[in-house]
């Protein structure tokens, strides 16, 4: 072999080493190629997955303090204060009827014992509780995942400490929520690739993937390599096997002042899938070129190379929360049709979450039944704005207004006609205000307004105006004519404010406006009441 090879002519060993380079740099292109995509697929999906988390996360703390919230909000109501129990149970009703996630709702007095229960007798002691301990501190709680005594079905329990008039500790509000609820959370984001579940510390299952059935009654734990590293704070790129003994690359959050874990993972199949199809042709490709020429090859990595860093430019966009971001498709003319698939592909992800994020945001602001903001909006901007108002010398009216006795609107009627009432009172409350109020749906059938440049004389004229324009004229729809009145309390606050806390401000005067509306109510309904901003 040696000599036939020194007896080789100088152009057979020109085409063995132009066979042999083409060889070692097809196979150099081709490894390099798979390897830098498959690294690059990874840190894509990984950013990708961690992505989605924080936005769920995000998601899960808001749901977790607006669950908190409504139970706070229970526990500082005037009935509670004055520990009247058919106004407790008034309001537990109510509170169940609109706020459906909540399933139960319990008031404990200070002794431990459950006096008010939505959901069966009172009267169990519940004084070695955790959370009754914890409201005895003056402290709010929320439970790990637990089976419900009466649903027998996972529920989480967030409690709240109560005080009477004198800021005297009296017991608390205890409430239950349904598990479903969170998983419409979580699964709202999930994607055709990846799954999202939440566990909790232990490993149990608290919310399940879509393809996952859970027997309510049963606890199922989960023990992979992703819930090890997240009790060790391990972050880790390696991919390892799922629940359903899958390889799979996932990432994972803390959340819930980091009692839970939730996980979002994807297939190593599902990942690497395009890719194995992408190098095949790149192959066939990168072959035929370095047969024509070198300059080929060199044109080709060049036309991949560029729209894989535009694509990993994309994500780090999208990792630092510009999901505005877009690449240019005239970038990917020249790629093979594969990239440029994953361009349109990762231009349309990108406008899903943008579009997902403002709907969110939107939603999270706006009352979708009557169009004005809500509560949750006035608390973010109103407290701000009323501040800078007062600091400037403004004076400053809020007006909480309630429309008198709808509970027999939708008793007689039915909730689809109160839902046109509420909508017909929003119209009116729009048409009393100026361009300097803000007015809010702030839960039920009750309205507030706040007014940035009102005295107490030009609140009072457009809580008449208001007043009047529904007693006057009778709410009509489909031939029904059903007359209506509103109860509304007013309050001024004209004492400028250099610095402090806005909401707390607020806070106060809307405490005080609801006094006044229930002086409004007690004095028999459809007229105005006033109290001063410092009662």
């Amino acid at each position: 072999m040696v000599r036939a090879a020194r007896q080789q002519t100088l152009k057979q060993k020109l085409r063995m080493w132009y066979a042999v380079l083409i060889l070692v740099l097809g196979l150099s292109v081709v490894l390099a190629y798979f390897f830098t995509t498959q690294r690059q697929a990874r840190e894509v999906a990984h950013r990708e997955l961690g992505n989605q988390l924080t936005l769920q996360a995000m998601m899960i703390e808001n749901w977790l303090r607006e669950r908190m919230s409504d139970i706070r909000q229970m526990s500082e109501t005037q009935a509670v204060q004055k520990l009247q129990k058919d106004g407790i149970r008034r309001n537990f009703e109510s509170f169940i009827r609109q706020q459906h996630e909540f399933e139960r709702l319990v008031f404990v007095n200070m002794n431990g014992e459950m006096e008010l229960d939505t959901s069966s007798t009172s009267g169990a002691l519940v004084a070695d509780r955790e959370y009754f301990k914890a409201a005895q501190q003056g402290n709010s709680y929320m439970s790990d995942v637990m089976i419900g005594r009466l649903s027998g079905k996972p529920i989480l329990a967030f409690s709240y400490p109560t005080y009477d008039e004198h800021g005297s500790w009296s017991g608390l509000i205890f409430g239950s929520v349904r598990l479903p609820t969170l998983q419409h959370v979580i699964h709202t984001l999930d994607n055709d690739n990846a799954e999202f579940y939440v566990l909790d510390w232990q490993g149990t299952l608290i919310t399940a993937p879509e393809d996952l059935q859970l027997d309510p009654q049963q606890n199922v734990k989960i023990d992979t390599e992703i819930v090890e590293r997240a009790r060790g704070g391990i972050s880790s790129g390696a991919s390892y096997l799922n629940y359903r003994n899958e390889r799979v690359y996932g990432e994972y959050r803390l959340v819930g002042g980091g009692r839970w874990i939730i996980i979002g993972e994807i297939g190593r199949h599902d990942l690497f899938a395009n890719i194995y199809n992408t190098m095949f042709v790149v192959s066939a490709i990168i072959v035929i070129f370095l047969i024509v020429s070198y300059s080929g090859i060199k044109i080709l990595t060049r036309r991949i190379e560029r729209p894989l860093a535009l694509l990993l430019e994309g994500t780090k966009h999208l990792k630092e929360g510009g999901f505005d971001y877009r690449i240019e498709a005239s970038s990917f003319r020249q790629a093979p049709v594969e990239l440029r698939e994953l361009c349109d592909t990762f231009n349309l992800m990108s406008g899903k979450l943008e579009s997902n994020v403002r709907l969110l945001e939107e939603y999270a602001l706006l009352d979708p039944l009557t169009g004005l903001h809500n509560r949750r909006y006035m608390m973010q901007t109103g407290g701000q704005l009323l501040l800078g108002a007062l600091a400037s010398g403004k004076t400053c009216t809020v007006l909480m207004v309630d429309i008198d006795y709808f509970k027999q609107v939708n008793d007689t009627y039915g909730h689809l006609m109160g839902d046109l009432v509420l909508r017909y009172v929003a119209t009116r409350i729009r048409e009393a205000c100026g361009s300097g109020d803000i007015a809010v749906r702030y839960g039920g059938e009750e309205f507030m307004i706040l007014s940035l440049q009102s005295d107490e004389e030009h609140g009072r004229t457009m809580a008449e105006k208001l007043r009047t324009s529904v007693a006057s004229i009778p709410f009509e729809e489909q031939g029904l004519r059903i007359p209506l009145t509103l109860s509304i309390g007013g309050v001024t606050k004209r004492e400028a404010v250099e610095d402090g806390d806005g909401t707390e401000i607020l806070w106060k005067l809307i405490r005080v406006g609801d006094q006044a509306l229930y002086d409004a109510k007690r004095s028999g309904r459809n007229r105005v009441a006033w109290r001063a901003a410092h009662e």
